[in-house]
């Protein structure tokens, strides 16, 4: 009963309140930018190890930091508990390698015009089963960055681009962006840790048929051939 409430904890989502303070407290560490649905990743060289972005208080007044070569940032708005918005927005573009060039100018677009006019931004964190924390920022034009609190290897980043769909799930579910593992192992627990379904597959899109399941909430675990968790997420079953 004791490892049900503690999972149960974990899937529970943080209140709005507790997302702001998560929000202003943990240093952000950018994972993904997804622009116009294609998914672009921040470059990992001797110019840029990390991309950043961090919230900070300072005279009274909300700010917002980033920094992929040169520093972008703003005066901050809360908009509401799960928005905000920029009072004012500015960057520069110092990077030297062409490739880094790109993305600081996407990124800095996906800001910059994407909080135009004080038009707000919606943001969410989630936490993993592992406690660390997620944060997506979607600007109007339903782009979106990802985030997450602590600094991903180049392998933990590309685990967390595994994606399952439709969730929750009526019959048929779809694993994807998996191509670099050559197999995986898929298993499927109930909220009592009950292993009820295990599956491996080679690399590609597979899709499973989970209508035999009944209604509910389960967690969906992906493994790689040394039994290594690659994702752990929460699966709900109509």
């Amino acid at each position: 009963m004791k490892n049900l409430i503690v999972i149960l904890l974990l899937l529970l989502g943080l209140s709005p309140k507790a997302q702001q303070t998560e929000l202003i407290e943990n240093t952000w560490y950018l994972n993904e930018l997804i622009v116009d649905g294609e998914s672009c990743y921040p470059p990992s060289n001797e110019e840029i190890d990390s991309v950043t972005m961090k919230i900070y208080m300072e005279d009274n007044q909300y700010f917002f930091y980033s920094e992929v070569c040169s520093t972008l940032g703003g005066l901050l708005n809360w908009v509401t508990d799960s928005q905000f918005s920029f009072f004012d927005f500015a960057g520069g573009f110092d990077c030297q390698n062409p490739e880094n060039q790109n993305f600081e100018l996407l990124y800095a677009q996906f800001y910059g015009e994407g909080g135009s006019e004080g038009v707000p931004f919606d943001y969410v964190i989630d936490k993993s089963l592992e406690n660390s924390l997620f944060l997506t920022v979607k600007n109007q034009y339903g782009d979106s960055a990802i985030y997450n609190n602590r600094n991903l290897s180049v392998q933990e980043i590309q685990n967390n681009k595994i994606t399952i769909y439709p969730n929750p799930v009526v019959d048929k579910i779809v694993l994807s962006n998996f191509d670099s593992f050559e197999n995986l192992k898929i298993e499927i627990f109930d909220l009592q840790g009950k292993l009820i379904l295990k599956r491996e597959e080679n690399s590609g899109k597979r899709e499973f048929d989970l209508s035999g399941l009944k209604s509910g909430v389960y967690i969906i675990t992906v493994l790689n051939t040394a039994n290594e968790k690659l994702i752990s997420k929460k699966l709900i079953k109509k």
